[in-house]
């Protein structure tokens, strides 16, 4: 349809999600936000976490899949 992004839901855990045919409440540890940069706080460090993000249009449409996984690596300190 012609109906623009209203907000992206970002999922992460440390283990890979099953993400076909998962609606947001399936899903762990969900954050909401409008932009496209966003900080996730109180992550574990030395850890190695998965995300997913999926759309909302301003009717509340949900896209029809989920993202492929990213992949990201905590460290407690950058030197």
């Amino acid at each position: 349809d012609d109906k623009g992004i209203s907000h992206y839901v970002i999922c992460y855990d440390l283990h890979k999600s099953r993400t076909k045919g998962a609606s947001i409440g399936d899903m762990p540890n969900t954050v909401q936000t409008d932009s496209t940069d966003i900080n996730i706080d109180n992550l574990e460090n030395d850890k190695t976490y998965f995300f997913y993000v999926i759309a909302v249009d301003t009717d509340g449409n949900v896209s029809s899949n989920w993202s492929e996984a990213g992949v990201g690596f905590t460290k407690s300190s950058i030197n």
